[in-house]
């Protein structure tokens, strides 16, 4: 066993959970001494998931060990098969809180190609990678399963379409112009908010301008954020901050005096608003926990997709295994022919000793001979290997190479 994963997502923690592991850096991660030791190596981690894959001896204690020295609770380890099925899941958006959704695709790709240019990944978790991602693309170009642009973002306004019966005439305030603001802003423009004004403010006043401009909305500059707070109805709330943005002394200031309520929604990880923010009187609080009724809405219109897409998952884990098979097949082989090769050439140099005075012809026909005796000897045994391996007993092959050490 080599191939295991610690996985922590919205399907075993709390939001909170998560968060508390997150790296803020992800080079702090990438640096730590005990999984330098590993072969490989991957880190992934999203606003409602964190999971480290390796491929190492004894990944159960290695990942065990992890989660003890970091004090990770309500996680869980997966090994080989199980691991692989996870990926594969997971790359195809069966495994996250919005079924279907494309972000993760790009969020794998993203840890794949860092892991890659850190070389943390060369070897089997490597091919492992691409597998999924290919798969991934294929489950979204083969079924519907991400039909309708499904996203964080959009299933946050979904959340918000629920708690008003509508967005109309609302004022609604995007804080944040990165990826999940923007799909959250894009979801405004196309839910049918007759009458609503959408602000939106970032610390680049130029990407908030930029996005405003692309939703048919107003751009905000950060500093004055507090302004459009006290006027808006609802705010959406998703940035990169590595700390809260909007605390519980702000938010009660903005509000007081109000004669309406404020609902906030703070999607982001680590989250952007104070967790005493909900005690104030007149402001509800919603994060990424709070989308777990939405989204299984979600998973009900899916249905139909779901099955189509778990069947190409086993399709591709078929198609994985016998590259892997292979691959293991050919190392073992190459280990088969170098041992032999050492033995022909050993026993030709001692042959050629005991000949007086061999000429450079003489030589060549003992080295043919000697090539051909070891290519002869060996053709049966690894053809009958190749047999085995293709029909799913790699372990008897395995067996047999253990005679070389």
């Amino acid at each position: 066993m080599e191939i295991a994963l610690l996985t922590l997502s919205h399907k075993t923690a709390t939001i909170k959970d998560i968060e508390r592991i997150i790296y803020e850096d992800i080079e702090e991660a990438y640096s730590n001494l005990d999984l330098t030791k590993t072969k490989e190596f991957l880190i992934l981690q999203t606003c409602h998931r964190f999971e480290l894959y390796i491929n190492v001896t004894s990944p159960l204690s290695v990942l065990e060990e992890y989660a003890k020295k970091r004090s990770i609770k309500n996680y869980e380890i997966l090994a080989e098969r199980d691991a692989i099925e996870h990926l594969m899941r997971l790359s195809c958006g069966l495994e996250s809180l919005v079924i279907g959704e494309d972000q993760i695709l790009g969020q794998i790709k993203d840890a794949y190609i860092h892991s890659i240019d850190k070389n943390y990944l060369n070897d089997k978790l490597k091919i492992i990678f691409d597998r999924a991602i290919k798969t991934g693309k294929r489950a979204r170009k083969e079924s519907k399963i991400n039909e309708g642009s499904v996203s964080i973002g959009s299933v946050a306004v979904r959340l918000a379409e629920e708690i008003f019966g509508g967005l109309k005439n609302k004022k609604i305030l995007v804080i944040g112009a990165g990826e999940i603001a923007t799909l959250v802003a894009k979801s405004l423009s196309n839910s049918g908010k007759d009458g609503s004004v959408v602000f939106v403010a970032n610390r680049t006043f130029e990407n908030a301008k930029c996005l405003a401009s692309e939703v048919g909305g107003s751009a905000v500059r950060f500093d004055e954020k507090e302004r459009y707070l006290a006027d808006s109805d609802l705010v959406i709330t998703a940035t990169g901050a590595p700390h809260t943005i909007l605390t519980y002394e702000t938010v009660e200031r903005v509000v007081a005096g109000r004669d309406k309520s404020l609902f906030i929604i703070d999607i982001a990880n680590p989250r952007d608003v104070e967790e005493k923010v909900a005690s104030i009187k007149g402001v509800s609080l919603y994060n990424i926990d709070s989308l777990r009724g939405v989204s299984k809405t979600n998973l009900e219109k899916r249905m139909g997709e779901i099955e189509k897409v778990e069947n190409l998952v086993g399709e591709e884990i078929e198609r994985l295994e016998e590259t892997l098979r292979e691959r293991e097949l050919n190392d073992i082989i190459a280990k088969i022919y170098d041992y032999s090769e050492e033995i022909r050439k050993r026993e030709l140099g001692k042959a050629i000793e005991m000949i007086d005075s061999p000429d450079e012809n003489t030589e060549k026909i003992m080295d043919d001979m000697a090539r051909a005796i070891k290519n002869k000897i060996l053709a049966k045994p690894v053809e009958k290997m190749r047999y085995l391996a293709r029909n799913g007993d790699l372990e008897s092959v395995k067996t047999f190479s253990e005679i070389l050490k």
